[in-house]
């Protein structure tokens, strides 16, 4: 796809993206934080300082722009990428380099973050445009109450497998007191026979 914009104008938009607190990173904060939940912002001690974090639900979300991280570079003959990511015609091999650098990171980064046991979810810079957000964010909302469901349903699994942990527990350790006493009882009654039982205890017998 062509670049659109003459190189003062490519310059300029450049000059004009920040790395964090983007417009639709606030777009996302904005609409999770109204439907309640609560989160941490740009978490440097996570791979890729992921933009959003919500540790309740062991989960992290990253809201890429579409030029900086490649929406739809390299796809395959046919087909179409994202209107959104164009190379520009002054230093694209510059450019092209660059983008293939933050794609690896972003690989590298998710793939540490779900090896720590932690849920990626990607939003996309063009899908929270005035015709996509509503359907990006009932996607955004669906992900985050199945991860809680899952997270309900493992808690309930490992209680219950406490439960009954415990009561094997509890039955081991009875019958283990019961062969103890087994045992003492055995020795007395030994040490009792080899010295001659009492008569109170030979009548008892």
């Amino acid at each position: 796809m062509a670049d659109v914009h003459t190189k003062k104008q490519r310059s300029y938009n450049m000059s004009r993206i920040k790395g964090k607190d983007t417009k639709p990173e606030m777009l996302v904060r904005k609409f999770l934080h109204a439907k309640g939940f609560r989160y941490k912002l740009h978490d440097k001690k996570l791979p890729g300082k992921p933009d959003i974090v919500l540790p309740k639900y062991r989960t992290v979300i990253f809201v890429h722009g579409c030029f900086w991280h490649g929406h739809g570079a390299n796809l395959p003959a046919g087909r179409q990428g994202c209107k959104y990511f164009v190379v520009p015609k002054t230093r694209s091999k510059w450019w092209t380099d660059k983008i293939d650098r933050n794609k690896a990171n972003d690989e590298k980064a998710v793939k540490a973050l779900k090896k720590d046991g932690w849920r990626v979810i990607t939003v996309w810079e063009c899908k929270l445009k005035p015709v996509k957000i509503e359907k990006t964010f009932a996607f955004l909302l669906e992900r985050i109450s199945k991860f809680a469901a899952m997270d309900a349903s493992d808690k309930n699994k490992k209680t219950a497998k406490k439960r009954v942990i415990a009561v094997i527990d509890n039955k081991v350790g009875s019958y283990e007191k019961h062969l103890f006493f087994v045992k003492k009882a055995n020795a007395a009654k030994a040490l009792l026979k080899a010295v001659g039982l009492p008569k109170q205890l030979a009548k008892a017998k």
